[in-house]
């Protein structure tokens, strides 16, 4: 159809940063950012800013043995 994929192009930007720590059986991970997005909601000339971010952290159980 004429319409598939027309109109306005929302656009994202993204600044992050990431870090990965260790000790033993335990994990810790973090990511941080910030999105700067323009023509926010498809409308010309709207922005929008938004802060997003995950935390993990990861206990590893420890079995030894032979796999079959």
């Amino acid at each position: 159809t004429p319409t598939f994929l027309a109109g306005i192009v929302q656009r994202t930007l993204r600044l992050a940063a990431s870090g990965h720590a260790a000790h033993g059986r335990w994990e810790l991970s973090a990511d941080g950012g910030v999105h700067l997005i323009s023509n926010a909601g498809h409308v010309t000339g709207a922005s929008n800013t938004r802060w997003v971010g995950t935390i993990q952290l990861t206990w590893r159980t420890k079995k030894e043995g032979r796999i079959p």
